[in-house]
């Protein structure tokens, strides 16, 4: 969560989407999501951002098994 706030600032998605395309879609309206398509919506911001969140995680999974997990 900390590192997604650090590089997105939030976790709320009009909120990130304001601040990887300067503006937010309305992505239930046909039109709005075409151009969110357009402009690269799904083709790159989303998969990147969770891209990001999936190693983060993994990182930390990792992370807590080498603290937790080997203790004896």
């Amino acid at each position: 969560h900390e590192r997604f706030i650090e590089k997105y600032g939030t976790v709320v998605c009009h909120q990130i989407q304001r601040k990887l395309f300067g503006r937010v879609y309305y992505t239930p309206d046909q039109e709005q999501y075409e151009k969110f398509l357009q402009a690269g919506g799904h083709d790159t911001m989303c998969p990147s951002l969770c891209g990001d969140a999936a190693r983060w995680t993994v990182k930390a999974i990792e992370e807590h098994k080498r603290e937790y997990c080997t203790k004896t």
